[in-house]
């Protein structure tokens, strides 16, 4: 990133944390209102505190403005055996109740197992502070909501039918910036959602959502979206609360305000009349959004929530998370039988998992594991999540946390591990039924899949036998205790993982250093996983979709036959017929025509698909494979000058059958130079289809194209 690129982001963050007079006015009005319940840590740590969640804090907040873990483990060690998981014991607290119903020795173990963590992240924790439980309820601040619409257009079903958001699992969605029912487009637009109808060239924005208001408690304002989710006439739009931190801060003394995510928000919207959206209720859970799900209308919201481990207060509203379950009673603590410890865990933080029944609104269960998590797998019966963690080394070099044996291996590996907690579903209540661990670290979440009871997990672990440094990719297959019944040590010599699908008995994993092999593993016995086949080809695919009958769609990069990359991404459409012969039938590398972004050549193409599948559309009834695409270019002019560029666009690709042809390619934005900066790739940029219209949409406008020759027959600016 260049420094101009830098300086622009600092001054869009800085505006951003600059208080108007109505928040410094609700700032000044709790400060005047706060009444101490417990002894403050000491204004030093506190300060030492809000860097580090400052810094979280202006990383999360540049996102926002601009769009939207040494040494070598031993192998030779006994196998890893996980407990059965470790619950901080207590009675289970009734929902509502207020954390002043339960006291504080309640949470001992939950109390210890967060400092020792602190301690092994290299934290002091001299002091203590040996108060009870207080209550955290508070006052509910007036929501201040806005919603805007504009003149009422008749709602109508889509002929032919709507696309939804590319997921994991069939009939699991996952929350996006970009959702349809079928007759109207919401998209995340900052702190407001836009509520577009669906009308081919009669498309208009009919309403604006504005969540800023949505404050409870101490929190002085709402954050941009993080997602969006439809079930039914219901729009739920998650976002986070925001309280400003005000220690030794006055309007005089300092020109901005810090804040941090206190609480992750889901807002529950009737949209029965999409017009006129109307707000209904709320539920609330500590921490920052990393991901959600929505099945069989209940909501799965799952959040981080590090915990200040200097010092670690010995009150439980200062190291457990809270949950507000939408009863008008407003946020209770996490009960202990709720809580569970994670072995040798690494960081004072939590993941926080949560239920709500959509219809209801109620909150039907939570779980807050002490543990981080990264990555969110979850299939019909059950929640997975995963996290990878470096090995930690104590004061006298040894390590706290507790090593793997990697089956078959003499030699030492790197120590890195991917943690694993399993949630069973039931219905909402929720409970932490397995803990495990196997050795690496995942790509993604299509790196692990649940089927018939077993779990399977691709990893990348590095061998360090002899100091040295290998990368190897393996398989791992798991029962419902988590423990490795079954596996494939190495797939390739020295290669990385770079994406993975399963797809019922069989497993498809991509790796990479000079060749593209693409693995096609034979995972019907789980206790014998064996390798059918290996093609070896140019370039390495970062995502696969399995496409209709027999076939795997592959997005990715091109390389020579060196492993040079060559600056083209590349599709490739696999034969998975025969799994012990898979073939690639067909590629496309693709290109743009520089001209048509005024330059001279095309460096190079990249796609956000890359990092977030649900930036893919694939419609393999239609024969359709869409995606945004980065395109960047640099020359030298007449006089000898170097130029830059940078163009957004929208890409259609058809199979037919036989190979790929390009479809369309649809300018988003371009630019050049000292105006580069200006165009940043747009997160909430999808396809979507309704009838027989296809819709590209940014978080800053709707563009409609006929999908008879993908002629514009529409475009709305999104206000």
């Amino acid at each position: 990133m260049s420094d101009d690129d830098l300086t622009r982001q600092f001054h869009a963050l800085k505006a951003y944390l600059q208080p108007g007079d109505d928040v410094v006015a609700r700032v000044n009005a709790a400060i005047a209102a706060e009444t101490p319940t417990a002894p403050e840590q000491p204004a030093a740590s506190r300060r030492r505190w809000g860097l580090a969640i400052g810094a979280l804090a202006v990383v999360l907040a540049v996102g926002m403005v601009l769009g939207n873990l040494m040494g070598s483990a031993r192998a030779g060690v006994a196998a890893r055996m996980w407990p059965v998981p470790v619950v901080a014991g207590g009675v289970a607290q009734p929902q509502g109740s207020g954390a002043a119903s339960i006291a504080a020795g309640s949470y001992a173990n939950v109390y210890a197992a967060v400092a020792a963590a602190g301690q092994r992240s290299g934290y002091s924790n001299s002091s203590v502070y040996n108060g009870g439980a207080v209550d955290m309820s508070g006052g509910v601040v007036p929501y201040g909501l806005t919603v805007t619409s504009g003149a009422a257009v008749p709602a109508a079903g889509s002929a032919g039918g709507y696309s939804g958001t590319n997921v994991q699992v069939a009939g699991i969605d996952e929350g996006d910036f970009v959702k349809t029912d079928g007759s109207y487009i919401y998209v995340a637009k900052g702190t407001t959602v836009a509520v577009v109808r669906a009308a081919a060239g009669g498309t208009h924005q009919v309403a604006v959502i504005d969540v800023s208001g949505l404050t409870t408690g101490k929190e002085a304002l709402t954050g941009p979206v993080a997602g969006l989710m439809i079930d039914g006439t219901t729009l739920i739009v998650l976002t986070h609360g925001f309280e400003i931190d005000t220690a030794d801060w006055t309007r005089s003394s300092a020109a901005y305000l810090s804040s941090a995510a206190s609480s992750l928000k889901a807002a529950f919207y009737d949209i029965s009349d999409p017009v006129h959206p109307k707000y209904v209720s709320q539920v609330e859970q500590s921490g920052t959004y990393v991901d959600s799900r929505l099945s069989g209308g209940i909501l799965y919201l799952i959040s981080s929530y590090p915990v200040a481990p200097y010092p670690v207060a010995a009150n439980p509203l200062g190291y457990v998370p809270s949950v507000d379950p939408g009863t008008g009673l407003g946020r209770v603590t996490v009960a202990p039988a709720d809580i569970t410890i994670t072995p040798g865990v690494a960081q004072p933080a939590y993941s926080v998992v949560t239920a709500t029944k959509v219809g209801t609104r109620a909150m039907v269960g939570e779980q807050a594991v002490l543990g981080n998590t990264n990555t969110v797998y979850m299939s019909d019966t059950n929640l997975y999540l995963a996290a990878s963690q470096w090995p930690l080394y104590a004061a006298d070099g040894t390590t706290p946390t507790p090593t793997v044996t990697i089956p078959g291996f003499s030699g030492s590996f790197d120590g890195t591990t991917t943690e694993i907690v399993r949630v069973a579903l039931g219905d909402g209540a929720l409970k932490v039924a397995a803990q495990g661990a196997v050795p690496g670290f995942v790509v993604n979440q299509f790196a692990l899949d649940e089927s018939d009871g077993y779990l399977r997990v691709a990893t990348t672990w590095v061998d360090t036998t002899n100091s040295g440094y290998r990368q190897e990719a393996s398989l791992w297959v798991l029962d419902s205790s988590l423990t490795v019944v079954g596996s494939i040590l190495k797939l390739a010599d020295n290669e990385q993982i770079q994406s993975v699908r399963f797809a019922g008995p069989v497993g498809y994993v991509v790796t990479f250093r000079q060749r593209d092999p693409l693995f096609a593993i034979d995972l019907s016995d789980p206790k014998a996983p064996t390798i059918q086949s290996a093609l070896k080809i140019p370039g390495f695919s970062t995502y696969l979709h399995p496409y209709g009958d027999n076939l795997l769609l592959g997005v990715g990069v091109d390389t020579d036959n060196t492993g040079a990359q060559t600056g083209k991404l590349k599709l490739s459409m696999f034969d998975v017929a025969d799994p012990y012969n898979v073939t690639e039938v067909s590629t496309a590398l693709v290109s743009v025509d520089a001209t048509r972004h005024n330059t001279t050549q095309t460096d190079s193409t990249d796609t956000e698909v890359s990092a977030d599948h649900k930036a893919a559309f694939v419609d393999d009834q239609l024969g359709l494979v869409g995606f945004p695409m980065t395109v960047t270019s640099n020359w030298t002019g007449a006089a000898g000058d170097w130029h830059y560029a940078v163009a957004l666009d929208y890409c259609l690709y058809t199979w037919t059958g036989t190979g790929f042809t390009q479809t369309a390619v649809i300018d988003l934005a371009s630019s050049q130079d000292d105006q580069v900066s200006q165009v940043l790739a747009d997160p909430s940029t999808r396809g979507v289809r309704v009838g027989g219209d296809f819709y590209v949409v940014t978080s800053q406008s709707v563009q409609v194209f006929d999908m008879n020759g993908y002629s514009k027959v529409g475009s709305v600016a999104l206000a």
